[in-house]
């Protein structure tokens, strides 16, 4: 769901306001998993932000991740 709006988004605030939480939040929560992984999940620009290749891999386990865990 958080990828899904995200990618929708196209920014971290907009990210933020159809999670119903705040942008700074979310911001520092993204910054921690980047930095927990040791790899940049989301490139950051001044026109938003794109998934990076590292990000686009991990978030692809993370999908699979949570439909195993559905199951």
């Amino acid at each position: 769901e958080f990828r899904r709006v995200l990618f929708r988004s196209g920014t971290m605030s907009e990210a933020a306001r159809r999670l119903f939480v705040s942008q700074p939040g979310l911001t520092k929560a993204i910054r921690e998993l980047e930095q927990e992984m040791g790899i940049i999940i989301f490139d950051r620009t001044n026109k938003g932000i794109e998934v990076s290749k590292d990000g686009a891999i991990f978030l692809g386990y993370a999908r699979q991740v949570l439909e195993q865990a559905s199951l």
